[in-house]
């Protein structure tokens, strides 16, 4: 049998440096691993030569799961990383994803879209 491409991640450390790498990206994704929101967290993620590339986070503390999925390097890593996950996740959640994997996700979950979400980054102001 065929070692899956994801882990399960469980180091908090590293999945704050991780997501540290675009904080205005995966802002919830950190905010998830407060103690607060961390028992209902769960990451998966896929290496490439022992380096972290990519991450799925899975919360399901609401009614309906919500699974995120944001490029941070590669789209062939993080649909390889979803395909890996397809018999993992669960069947049906709110699915935050970045818009390039789509495609992928629909090959394993019936897709009903909510509308385009975007988000805003507070910057520093530009100098006068």
């Amino acid at each position: 049998m065929p070692r899956p491409a994801h882990e399960c991640l469980h180091r908090k450390s590293e999945l704050e440096r991780f997501f540290s790498l675009d904080p205005g990206l995966h802002v919830y994704a950190l905010g998830d691993l407060d103690p607060a929101f961390w028992p209902w967290t769960s990451c998966y993620g896929l290496r490439a030569d022992g380096a972290l590339r990519e991450v799925v986070l899975a919360y399901s503390g609401l009614s309906v799961p919500a699974v995120m999925a944001f490029v941070q390097h590669e789209l062939a890593d993080m649909e390889r990383l979803l395909e890996s996950l397809a018999t993992v996740l669960p069947p049906s959640f709110h699915a935050h994803l970045d818009l390039r994997c789509v495609k992928e996700a629909e090959r394993h979950w019936r897709l009903r879209p909510y509308g385009a979400m975007k988000k805003l980054r507070l910057g520093r102001p530009a100098a006068a």
